[in-house]
């Protein structure tokens, strides 16, 4: 046989051998591959608890199921793993797995083994020794987190560097990747992506010290966080984050505390009017296992309003929020706390200088053991919306206590002041004014844990309780005056209540007590008002048409009562009130009233009020000039007033008397008054008048004597006032005399029965006067006198004498001419003539 024979069937020996060893290890795999199995196992600390093996196939064996159990108690379970393998290499340099579905249940650890430290240096060496395999790929990897389960993909592999591993998963139903490479000994990188909103790279090395130090950046979209934690109405609708972060931890977790930095560049945006936030800030964390300290670096924050709603007023769009220290917190795992104040800035940023501009600055400082914020807020304000002042100061000091119950407690009070606030509906300006709140104590209750039965509904209350002290100066048409008001407030969410306060302005002061039903709009008012009235020039102002020529001396006021009052539909009041009014007095040219007192008791139904006691009204004097004098004025009246629509009236003068030329005027019997006033019949009886005083008015060329009294009939009507068919006579003997008797004789010449009548009465002594009166709305007065007596006149020898006189005169020009030459002189003086 030739070589060549030899050789070609020592080939086909060798071939047919290694069929036979290949078919003899594919038959009996599942014998030969456990003990392999085993001994792998072995070197990587693992313990199969189950484990089979098909047949081999193109590329390994086939793993139907497998189950291990780790160090600790872990378990990890695999379906359809199939185990690869590299020819003539080491058995751990030649292995590769992949699994269809892995199932990872960690073991329950005791307190013991959850103090263990763990090297993270280490833990890369285990792994990357421990797996025999060069690569692993996982289709699915499950695993429990919580109350889920999270499912993810995987792919591992072993290098002659280290470690590369890249994982799949789903993190709020996007797309989540993970990737990270170790190269032995000491380098470490991490990157994170989920479907473009949120990406995080950091690279990492192992220092000498044994503390493994990160930097990196991150950028984040964390709308899909916002929608899983369900802000409350979805009050946040994005928030974007981005910006550097650096992490350094020990290599053994615990053995040393850990620290973490970060500064992100934010921008959020509310729902509610689109309010869009943004700035940089620098945080770092500190603890050993969870974060226990925390510090907050200065920083600023810019908040941009697209529009204001239209019942705020107009302020600036844009505003800066500063932190102006650092802020440090400890004790974040357990009961956190802020040794240090949170000092806030907050400034407008006006883009024209007609906008408002507001400043505050703000220090707040938390305590955990008493869930209490310290506070202490100062602001001032310029405001350009002539509804609101122009400007605003406000000052507070105090403690919010949070919770369900948040409580405010203002134990040094607060302060608001404001000045230039014109009220244009009232054409009034509070000028100036402050409010002072003392010890103040408000409490809101959310209702977060509890609800109204039978309703979904979280029920809300809030308390309010302080001591109140208010200063306003209002002013109105060029006058001024303060109002001042203190007491004890007390408010929650069914009413608000004034308790022991005292109200003054005006010269007057008075302790009044308030309730307010807000859901009710009722309402109860209790006062006591005394003083003498001051700073009429300001009640003036209110009055239309105010005389320039009136002239009102002040006298003492005293009220008292107590109301109810409902705003429902239209102001209806309930109660009682007494008015007092002391001393008065007014002047109008050249008439004075003195002593002029007022008094009444008023009872208030819905929206009438009736006098229980008639109004009286007295006037001590009126001094229209040295001739016309009146004293003594009474009135009473009573009746009932209706002002829901309009000012309506059915009123009654019961009573009314003046005293007039040393005699007196009086109502014989009640007169009907009505408003608006349509028509009054009035009969006036008067008695013991002064004849000679009444004559005066009339003219200085005669003098007469005696007293008169009589009966008049008075009319008012369509605003005229009349008197027909009234009556007088003489009350006794008397006598007329003609001063200047030749002026009258000139006056008489071109008439006999005149001339008779100026003889007559030349010196007249009457036994009998009697007249008719009648007076027109012109002023017009008509007598038709009857005289009977004797004349001291020679040429008459004492005989008995009878005159039948027709006089008519003009009463309103009578009047002026004794009022105006008073009023004439004061206009010369003034140069207004």
């Amino acid at each position: 046989m030739t070589w060549r024979k030899r050789l070609a069937w020592g080939g086909l020996i060798t071939l047919l051998t290694l069929c036979i060893l290949t078919g003899a290890a594919w038959w009996f795999a599942p014998q030969w591959l456990p003990p392999l199995a085993q001994e792998l196992a072995g070197r990587a600390g693992v313990d199969i608890r189950k484990l089979e093996i098909g047949r081999p196939g193109w590329g390994g064996w086939r793993l139907r199921e497998v189950e291990l159990g780790l160090d600790g108690g872990a378990i990890v379970y695999g379906e359809n793993v199939k185990i690869g393998w590299r020819c003539c290499q080491k058995i751990e340099e030649s292995l590769t797995a992949k699994a269809q579905r892995i199932v990872y249940t960690p073991a329950e650890k005791s307190a013991a083994d959850q103090s263990t430290p763990v090297a993270v240096s280490a833990l890369l060496y285990s792994v990357a020794q421990r797996i025999p395999f060069l690569t692993v790929e996982v289709e699915q990897l499950e695993t429990p987190a919580g109350d889920q389960t999270l499912t993810a993909s995987l792919s591992l592999e072993r290098t002659q560097e280290g470690l590369d591993l890249q994982a799949q998963t789903q993190y709020q139903d996007a797309p989540l990747s993970l990737s990270l490479n170790w190269v032995a000994p000491t380098s470490l990188s991490l990157s994170l992506a989920s479907d473009q909103r949120m990406t995080l790279s950091v690279e990492g090395e192992l220092g000498d010290d044994g503390a493994w130090r990160f930097s990196g950046e991150h950028s984040a979209d964390w709308a899909a966080f916002l929608a899983t934690i369900r802000m409350p109405q979805e009050s946040i609708t994005s928030l974007q984050t981005s910006g550097a972060l650096q992490l350094i931890f020990p290599d053994v977790i615990g053995s040393a505390p850990w620290s973490f930095n970060i500064k992100p560049k934010f921008q959020t945006q509310l729902a509610q009017q689109d309010i869009k936030i943004s700035g940089e800030t620098e945080i770092e964390l500190n603890g050993a296992t969870a974060p226990e300290t925390a510090v907050i670096q200065p920083s600023t924050i810019l908040v941009d309003i697209p529009q204001w709603p239209e019942s705020a007023p107009s302020l600036p769009l844009s505003w800066q929020v500063s932190v102006l220290e650092a802020v440090g917190c400890e004790q974040l795992s357990a009961e956190p706390s802020c040794p240090s104040a949170l000092k806030l800035e907050l400034r407008s940023k006006s883009a024209l200088d007609t906008e408002p501009q507001l400043n505050a600055r703000a220090t707040l400082q938390y305590a955990a053991a008493t869930k209490t914020v310290a506070a202490i807020l100062q602001t001032d304000a310029t405001l350009t919306d002539p509804k609101y002042p122009q400007k605003v100061e406000l000052a507070l000091d105090g403690q919010v206590k949070l919770g369900t119950d948040i409580q405010v407690n203002l134990k040094k009070g607060a302060r608001i002041a404001w000045s230039g606030w014109s009220l244009q509906d009232a054409s009034m300006e509070l000028k100036d004014g402050n409010i002072e709140l003392g010890r103040t104590a408000l409490s809101v209750n959310t209702g977060a844990p509890n609800t109204q039965q039978g309703q979904g509904n979280p029920v809300f209350s809030w308390s309010l309780a302080t001591d109140a002290k208010a200063k306003v100066s209002l002013s109105h048409k060029g006058q001024s005056t303060e109002v001042n008001l203190v007491g004890r407030v007390k408010a929650d969410d069914k009413r608000i209540a004034l308790d022991k306060g005292e109200l003054s302005a005006l010269g007057l002061s008075s302790p009044i007590e308030v309730i307010y039903r807000t859901a009710e709009k009722k309402g109860w008012l209790s006062y006591d008002v005394e003083g003498k009235l001051a700073n009429f020039n300001f009640i003036k102002t209110y009055i239309a048409a105010f005389p320039d020529a009136l002239t009102v001396s002040l006298g003492t006021v005293s009220a008292s009562g107590a109301v109810n009052w409902s705003m429902k539909d239209a102001l209806a009041i309930d109660g009682r009130s007494n008015v007092s009014l002391s001393n008065w007095g007014a002047t109008y040219e050249e008439i004075k009233a003195k002593g002029v007192s007022l008094t009444t008791d008023v009872q208030f139904t819905g929206q009438a009020a009736s006098f229980t006691q008639p109004l009286r009204l007295t006037v001590a004097s009126v001094e229209a000039a040295e001739m016309l004098q009146a004293s003594d004025v009474a009135a009473d009246v009573s009746g009932r007033v209706e002002y829901a629509k309009g000012l309506t009236c059915d009123l009654q003068l019961d009573r009314a008397s003046i005293g007039l030329f040393d005699g007196k005027a009086r109502l014989v019997q009640p007169a009907k008054v009505q408003c608006p006033l349509t028509h009054s019949d009035l009969w006036v009886e008067v008695s013991n008048l002064d004849l000679g005083k009444l004559v005066a008015l009339e003219s200085d060329k005669i003098k007469a004597s005696g007293r008169i009294a009589g009966l008049l009939p008075i009319s008012i009507k369509d605003g005229g006032v009349t008197a027909n068919n009234g009556q007088i006579a003489a009350q006794s003997s008397g006598s007329i005399n003609l001063v200047d008797v030749d002026y009258w004789r000139a006056l008489s010449a071109a008439n006999p029965s005149l001339q008779f009548a100026v003889d007559a009465l030349e010196n007249f002594n009457y036994n009998s006067l009697v007249s008719r009166v009648d007076y027109q709305q012109n002023g017009v007065l008509l007598f038709d006198i009857q005289l009977a007596g004797k004349s001291a006149n020679k040429r008459y020898s004492g005989a008995p004498i009878a005159l039948n006189v027709n006089l008519q005169t003009n009463i309103i020009d009578n009047l002026r001419s004794i009022l105006v030459p008073g009023s004439i002189q004061k206009k010369l003086e003034k140069g207004t003539y």
